[in-house]
């Protein structure tokens, strides 16, 4: 009987013993899921603060590049106009060159965001070229200094430049093709033409002439602009003369 009840007695705290384990395992469980939790939450603040603070540092040089009509800005003026110290800012943005690439990879998707939108809404290809020129000239009105950043990375860096818009130019070349082929299929483009070459010189016309047209906005609307500019697309700026004779002097 003693022996018994010994043995009762320590099933009991063996008992106790183990449930007492469970419970703390099961509490310690409970603090690393909170701990997690609240580790979770933190990154995520910390990401949408650091988010938020890389926005405004860029937002502060376009201010900059805006006033000053280049990108030759200093790291320091940058810091100052968001009131942190340059160290601050360098764990941000290593460089300026940093800061203006992103300036102009906001440019870029901002035209190819305007290109999309007019190639899938207008009813011919023709009037999608014409709001394109439109929409150039207007965007660049509101971006000059951007912009002119854009048009001086090409100018310095020639083709290489091109490379380095990879995806930006691609879907802008993407889409200019299609509405090329767009065009052919309507019968205002001229099914002979290399579809890809026709592209890349619209590109490029349309982003050196809106440029040029910046220092013209007193003397024509930009619906002007966009209605010389595919005037010049559709039938050149030859009379029928001239073209006779370089169609003799080709032959």
């Amino acid at each position: 009987m003693a022996e018994a009840g010994e043995q009762s007695k320590h099933d009991a705290v063996s008992a106790t013993a183990t449930a007492a384990i469970e419970v703390h395992e099961a509490i310690q469980k409970k603090l690393q899921s909170q701990k997690k939790q609240l580790k979770t939450a933190g990154s995520r603040m910390k990401t949408r603060k650091s988010t938020r603070t890389r926005q405004r540092i860029i937002d502060a040089a376009k201010e900059i590049i805006d006033e000053k009509g280049t990108t030759n800005f200093q790291m320091s003026e940058v810091a100052a106009r968001c009131n942190m110290s340059k160290g601050a800012l360098y764990y941000y943005f290593k460089d300026r060159s940093q800061i203006v690439s992103i300036v102009n990879e906001e440019i870029g998707q901002g035209i190819i965001s305007a290109v999309e939108d007019i190639s899938s809404h207008e009813s011919s290809a023709v009037d999608a070229l014409q709001d394109i020129c439109e929409s150039f000239a207007i965007a660049l009105s509101g971006n000059r200094a951007g912009f002119g950043a854009l048009l001086g990375e090409f100018m310095h860096r020639g083709y290489d430049s091109v490379n380095g818009l990879d995806n930006r130019y691609g879907k802008l070349a993407a889409l200019t093709e299609s509405l090329i082929e767009r065009g052919k299929k309507e019968g205002a483009v001229d099914p002979e033409v290399n579809t890809s070459l026709v592209a890349n010189s619209l590109i490029g016309m349309f982003m050196f002439a809106a440029a040029s047209y910046l220092g013209q906005e007193d003397l024509m609307g930009t619906s002007e602009f966009s209605s010389q500019l595919m005037g010049i697309v559709l039938e050149g700026i030859g009379t029928k003369q001239g073209v006779q004779n370089a169609c003799q002097d080709l032959c």
